[in-house]
C-alpha cells in the first residue's frame, strides 16, 4: 500500500501504513486432547465388583459386632444371676445367724447375772467365749454391711432392728449407784454400774460412800481383763487412786481430754510438773516421773505410794490418747491401731489380778470401742 500524504495548511503528515496479521485459529474439541483415555461409566463391570465387595465385607463386619454385642450381653445376665443367688445364700445365712448371736447374748448375760455372790472378794469373772465372737468372715463383711444397712419397705435397717432387738436383754440392777451416799459420784446420772459387776472398794469407817466408785469389770479374751470407769471428778480423784491400789493396776489407758468444747471431761488426777507430788484422801501420795509426748498420745510414768499402811512404791503407766473427739471418731483411724499396740507391747496380758483399767469420760463409748478392739486383737494373736 502506497503511502498517503495529508496537507494541512503548512504542515504536512505522512502515516506509515497499518499493517494487521491475524494468525489463523485452530479449534480443537477437548475430546482429541485426551484421546485414548476414557472416563469411566456407571455401569463399568470393575466398579460394581468393587461396589459389591465392599457391601460385603461391610455385612460381615455387622454381623460378626452383632453377634459379639450378645454373647457379651449374655454373659453380663450369667454373672448378675449368679453374683445374686450368691448374695441370697449370704443374706439368708446371716439372717440366721443374727437370731443366734442374739440368743448367745442373752444366755452370755444370763451367766453373768449368776457370777458373784455376796461377798465382794470372790468375784468371779464372767468368761468371753469363743462363741461370742463374730461369724462373719473378712471377705463377706462389705456385703454383710450393705445387707444389714439396706432399707426396706418400712424405711428400717436390719442393723436397727437388731439394735432395738438389744433393749430386750434383761436389766440388772444398780442399786447400789443410787444409794444417797453415792449418787453425787456419778458423773452422768443415766449410766450407772451394775451391782453385780461393779467394782467395790475396801470401806473406809465413818466414811459413807467410801466403797464405790462408777467402775465396772470387763471380761476379756484368755485371762485378759479390764476395769472400764467413768473419768473420776474433783471429789472422787481419791476413790481412783484407791481404785489403782486395791487392784494392783499398773496401766491406765485413758481416752478424752480433760476439757472438750469448753465442759469438763475428765478432772486431771495426776500432777501437772515432773517430780511434782500430789497427795488425793491424804492417803496416796502420787508423783509423776516421767512424760513422753508422741504425736497424738502421751505416756507418763506415776510413782504411787500409799503414806499410812505400806511404804511401797509402784510405777503405774498412764497410756492418755487425745485424738478422739467426744461423740465423734479420730480422723485417722490408724493411730488408734498403733496406740491399742503400743499399750500391748508394754502390757502384753492383763491378768485377773492386775487388769487393765480404761476409762474416757462417760465409760461407755470409747472405753468400750477400746475394750472391744484390745479383745479381738488379742484373739486373733492368740
Amino acid at each position: 500500500m502506497a503511502p498517503s500524504v495529508t496537507t494541512l495548511g503548512s504542515s504536512t503528515t505522512t502515516m506509515a501504513p497499518i499493517e494487521t496479521t491475524m494468525a489463523p485459529t485452530t479449534v480443537a474439541t477437548v475430546a482429541t486432547a485426551t484421546e485414548g483415555e476414557s472416563a469411566p461409566s456407571p455401569t463399568d463391570p470393575v466398579l460394581e465388583e468393587g461396589l459389591r465387595n465392599d457391601i460385603r465385607i461391610l455385612l460381615i463386619s455387622m454381623g460378626i459386632a452383632l453377634v459379639l454385642v450378645i454373647f457379651a450381653f449374655v454373659c453380663s445376665i450369667i454373672l448378675f444371676k449368679r453374683k445374686d443367688k450368691t448374695k441370697r445364700k449370704s443374706q439368708s445365712k446371716y439372717q440366721k445367724s443374727s437370731s443366734k448371736r442374739l440368743e448367745r447374748l442373752e444366755r452370755h448375760e444370763l451367766r453373768e447375772r449368776g457370777s458373784r455372790d455376796d461377798d465382794d472378794s470372790d468375784y468371779t469373772w464372767p468368761l468371753f467365749t469363743d462363741e461370742m465372737r463374730s461369724d462373719i468372715p473378712v471377705s463377706e463383711f462389705p456385703d454383710y454391711v450393705i445387707d444389714m444397712t439396706a432399707e426396706n419397705q418400712h424405711d428400717t435397717s436390719k442393723l436397727a432392728i437388731e439394735y432395738q432387738q438389744l433393749s430386750s436383754v434383761p436389766t440388772l440392777s444398780y442399786e447400789v449407784a443410787c444409794l444417797p451416799q453415792n449418787i453425787n459420784l456419778n458423773r452422768f446420772r443415766n449410766i450407772y454400774p451394775y451391782d453385780d459387776s461393779r467394782v467395790p472398794l475396801k470401806e473406809i469407817p465413818g466414811e459413807l460412800g467410801s466403797d464405790y466408785i462408777n467402775a465396772s469389770f470387763v471380761s476379756g479374751y484368755c485371762g485378759n481383763r479390764y476395769i472400764a470407769a467413768q473419768a473420776p471428778l474433783n471429789e472422787t480423784i481419791d476413790h481412783f487412786w484407791r481404785m489403782v491400789w486395791e487392784y494392783e493396776i499398773e496401766a491406765i489407758v485413758m481416752l478424752t481430754k480433760c476439757v472438750e468444747m469448753t465442759r469438763e471431761k475428765s478432772a486431771q488426777y495426776w500432777p501437772e510438773s515432773l517430780s511434782e507430788t500430789i497427795t488425793p484422801g491424804d492417803r496416796l501420795s502420787v508423783t509423776l516421773s516421767s512424760s513422753t509426748p508422741y504425736a497424738e498420745y502421751h505416756i507418763r510414768k506415776l510413782l504411787v505410794k500409799h503414806l499410812t499402811e505400806s511404804d511401797k512404791t509402784v510405777t503405774v503407766t498412764q497410756f492418755h490418747y487425745t485424738a478422739w473427739p467426744d461423740h465423734g471418731v479420730p480422723d485417722n483411724v490408724m493411730s488408734v491401731i498403733r496406740f491399742i499396740r503400743h499399750v500391748r507391747k508394754l502390757f502384753p496380758a492383763a491378768s485377773q489380778d492386775q487388769p487393765l483399767l480404761v476409762h474416757c469420760s462417760a465409760g461407755v463409748g470409747r472405753t468400750g470401742t477400746f475394750i472391744t478392739l484390745d479383745i479381738d486383737d488379742a484373739a486373733d494373736e492368740g
